[in-house]
């Protein structure tokens, strides 16, 4: 649009200049004092365009200027989002629907010899506790024979009861030694089989808190050492 107006602008500016008439260039004459002056001329038919010449080549300047120079409360124009583009949306992450829940821990009793207790003297006498993780059965194999090597009688009983054992990390048992003996609470502590509590009495109700200990391992009684008292227990 701005080159149509100036070609047409041009045009005319054209059509002025070639009806002007460049007049000569005054002449000098001499004066009767003996100095020069300037000759009067005449303008010719074209000459009286020339303001209008002037006056057309300011106008176009003006506008090209104009045209050139952007309005500065112009908006800037809105462009439309590229076909191809997409939104960034948030994602999100779903759990595959064939991952299996954890297993509900089981509750393993032992009757060996018909005592209610699996007797355990050496490491292979451990491979008879069915459904015991390996962990637990070299835990109390290792356990028995060390009992074994350091007994100070040839006949007595002397290795370790196990009475049953939850397959979260919990079991429950006695450990014997000749004459003497006590029982036993074992669990599965910063990924290995330990000895949380020893007893010839009721178990003590701090220590089944610290470790979480199940009832049906712990039973429903418990001793509470700062009451020095019995009380309940129960936890799943």
């Amino acid at each position: 649009m701005h080159s149509d107006l100036e070609r047409t602008l041009i045009g005319e500016l054209d059509e002025v200049a070639s009806n002007l008439v460049v007049p000569p260039l005054p002449s000098l004459e001499a004066t009767a004092s003996g100095r020069r002056r300037l000759r009067a001329v005449h303008l010719g038919r074209g000459d009286r365009f020339a303001p209008l010449l002037v006056a057309a080549a300011v106008v176009l300047l003006l506008v090209s200027v104009t045209l050139a120079t952007p309005e500065r409360d112009e908006q800037p124009r809105a462009t439309a989002p590229s076909a191809t583009q997409e939104p960034d949306l948030p994602t999100t992450s779903r759990a595959p629907d064939d991952v299996t829940p954890p297993a509900e821990p089981r509750l393993i009793s032992y009757d060996g010899d018909g005592s209610g207790r699996a007797q355990v003297r050496t490491r292979a006498d451990a491979n008879n506790l069915a459904g015991a993780p390996d962990s637990f059965k070299e835990f109390i194999g290792g356990t028995a024979e060390r009992l074994s090597r350091g007994a100070a009688c040839d006949q007595g009983l002397v290795g370790v009861a196990v009475q049953s054992l939850r397959t979260d990390g919990y079991a429950v048992g006695a450990v014997n030694d000749c004459d003497g003996g006590y029982v036993a609470m074992w669990a599965m502590v910063d990924g290995g089989w330990t000895e949380i509590q020893a007893t010839q009495d009721l178990w003590s109700c701090a220590v089944l808190a610290q470790y979480r200990v199940p009832s049906d391992i712990a039973g429903d009684t418990c001793y509470d050492d700062v009451a020095r008292a019995q009380r309940p227990y129960q936890r799943r």
